[in-house]
């Protein structure tokens, strides 16, 4: 796993991820009473996320990732927060559809080797494509 309930709890308020978490006509509630995060349900929406990254990011490199870059981490969480989302709710202008939309891009450029992981660093590295006019096309206009 490329991220843990604690990472979901960095991106979304406690009481959502319980409600995300929970089954409407079986909750997971404490001792009280009171309603908890399913931890069940919030390690299979994570695991779905896992599988999800672990098929795009083996497209160049071997997996699972270890140790894990931050961006894959982000890129878990955000989908596993989706995966949630989407156990309850089809609203395509929330927040969460618009984060997996963008992990999913990501994603899809880091298996196409337009983008590369380093687990050293925060940030990415992006590269463009090679030139298709060079010098030469430039010379046929002088």
């Amino acid at each position: 796993m490329y991220c843990t309930i604690d990472d979901l709890l960095t991106q979304i308020d406690k009481s959502k991820l319980i409600e995300l978490t929970n089954d409407r006509a079986d909750p997971a509630v404490d001792e009280n009473g009171q309603e908890i995060i399913h931890e069940g349900n919030a390690k299979s929406a994570i695991d779905a996320a896992t599988a999800v990254v672990n098929t795009y990011v083996a497209m160049r490199y071997p997996v699972p990732l270890s140790p894990v870059p931050p961006i894959v981490n982000k890129l878990t969480v955000d989908i596993a927060i989706y995966n949630l989302f989407t156990r309850h709710y089809n609203d395509e202008d929330n927040v969460f559809v618009r984060r997996y939309r963008d992990a999913i891009r990501l994603l899809e450029k880091i298996a196409a080797d337009e983008v590369k992981l380093s687990a050293n660093e925060s940030s990415i590295r992006m590269h463009s494509r090679r030139k298709v006019y060079g010098e030469s096309f430039q010379r046929m206009y002088d």
